[in-house]
């Protein structure tokens, strides 16, 4: 089936979460386009189906349909929106590095702690996926040795 529905419910009660207005809080629908046959459909729907698929249109395409593709064309924009983007890429990037650097930070955390509960420095290395330089590094420098 290419159309699935899914609304965030309580677990127990089964009761949708919503706002102060009775809306649901969380309410998605997903539409697997590969399994879609986009030829039973016509018009601003077929062109609509066409875009999201990335297919290239067969009929007259409505501005509208053009106006959002031509917002993919990187070369169509101007200042304002590359700026826009390069700063929402850039957001995105040091939100990754952000992240990375906690997992590191965890892991290097969790080894400290395996190290004294007495695992070996291969262990550890195996365990959190981390090099053995590293973790033979951080039992040195925390004066851990194992038995």
């Amino acid at each position: 089936m290419p159309f699935q529905d899914y609304t965030l419910k309580d677990k127990n009660s089964e009761t949708p979460f919503e706002d102060t207005s009775a809306q649901e809080l969380v309410h998605d629908a997903f539409l697997e386009l590969k399994k879609y046959d986009v030829d039973k459909l016509s018009g601003a729907l077929k062109q609509w189906f066409q875009y999201w698929a990335n297919l290239d249109f067969d009929e007259d395409t409505d501005t509208i349909i053009l106006d959002a593709d031509n917002l993919l064309d990187e070369s169509k924009w101007n200042s304002e929106e590359k700026k826009m983007i390069s700063t929402d890429v850039k957001r995105i990037e040091d939100y990754k590095a952000t992240l990375e650097q906690a997992i590191e930070d965890k892991a290097i955390t969790a080894a400290i702690s395996f190290l004294k509960d007495g695992l070996s420095p291969e262990q550890v290395a195996k365990g959190l996926e981390l090099s053995l330089d590293l973790v033979k590094q951080l039992q040195e420098e925390n004066g851990l040795k194992h038995a």
